[in-house]
């Protein structure tokens, strides 16, 4: 257990890694560690009421409206497995209907296309992950922030509760904020 939490921080870590220190384009960076964050977010939920039965059906990732990961996401993310799952991204034009997945995100930064979206999903197993800096209080789970060129996130726990997700301490105690009511 200790091993994972230790691997968990070094990853992330890793993630939160400054965006242009590799000297390549940093919105090409700040998006291929925002992918990292959506799969390692895949690892540290469990949904109470999951969309998959089949213990080798994939974990889907919906990139809802504009896709700003390009292919680097599917070439990141092959072959890659969580358990027995493997993970496959799905992207779905603004105003179509999302299908069965377990994480939706979304660069939305309208607030009445972001809150009919999140109203859409509310109640619905799904991790929502967005970068509006409205998007927890319109009722996203998980938004990503860039900060001083690093990459951070923050969650809030009623709207996890309300989707039928459980989220690992081990991610809540890497979050730079986590929200609740209670």
């Amino acid at each position: 257990m200790r091993r994972g939490l230790i691997t968990l921080g070094i990853v992330l870590m890793l993630c939160m890694w400054t965006t242009t220190s590799s000297g390549l384009d940093a919105g090409f960076e700040e998006y291929r560690v925002k992918g990292a964050f959506l799969f390692n977010f895949l690892k540290y939920v469990e949904w109470t009421q999951s969309p998959v039965q089949d213990s080798l059906a994939p974990l889907i990732i919906v990139i809802y409206g504009e896709d700003p990961f390009g292919s680097q996401l599917d070439r990141d993310l092959d072959d890659r497995h969580i358990d027995s799952h493997p993970v496959k991204v799905v992207r779905i034009p603004q105003g179509d209907s999302i299908p069965d997945c377990h994480l939706v995100y979304t660069t939305l930064r309208d607030n009445n296309a972001l809150e009919a979206l999140l109203s859409d999903l509310r109640g619905v197993p799904v991790l929502t992950v967005g970068e509006s800096e409205n998007f927890l209080s319109l009722g996203g789970v998980i938004s990503l922030l860039l900060e001083d060129g690093k990459v951070r996130f923050d969650i809030d726990l009623d709207h996890a509760r309300r989707a039928r997700i459980d989220i690992s301490s081990k991610l809540l105690n890497l979050a730079r904020q986590v929200r609740s009511d209670r």
